[in-house]
């Protein structure tokens, strides 16, 4: 094949997978619902007053065992789609990731909140999720 005739095909092809993408978008992405019944839920985190700019959300349904997690942003806030209902709350943020020293042994990261958060048998969080309350402040006090 010539060049033309490759760069005309690899452009056929990008093109059909935006399309393809956008198609998908259309009609799955109806407002801030998903096509599963979720909506987005939209939230900060913070601990004994100031926010928490790093780590993950875990969201586990009380009843339906529906679950979600987002990554907290830079300025304490998380985004994540979940159907209405109830559900359980932890928090894992570290200062940094475990590692092993020059020895084998481990050594664990700082926790940048209360360790009770960040178990599912510890963690006294409990948020209520419907379409007129879909807004979290988890405030992590110790």
């Amino acid at each position: 094949m010539h060049v033309v005739q490759l760069l005309r095909l690899r452009s056929f092809g990008l093109f059909s997978v935006l399309l393809t993408a956008g198609l998908l978008c259309a009609v799955g992405c109806k407002g801030s619902g998903g096509p599963d019944g979720s909506i987005a839920v939209t939230g900060s985190v913070s601990s004994e007053g100031s926010a928490v700019t790093t780590g993950t959300v875990h969201f586990v349904g009380k009843d339906s065992g529906a679950s979600g997690s987002a990554a907290i942003g830079a300025e304490g806030q998380f985004e994540v789609h979940l159907k209405p209902g109830t559900y359980q709350v932890t928090v894992i943020a570290k200062d940094g990731v475990d590692t092993m020293d020059e020895d084998g042994n481990p050594v664990v990261a700082k926790s940048l909140v209360p360790e009770k958060y960040a178990s599912i048998e510890t963690s006294d969080l409990e948020v209520q999720i419907s379409d007129s309350n879909n807004t979290v402040a988890l405030d992590l006090s110790p």
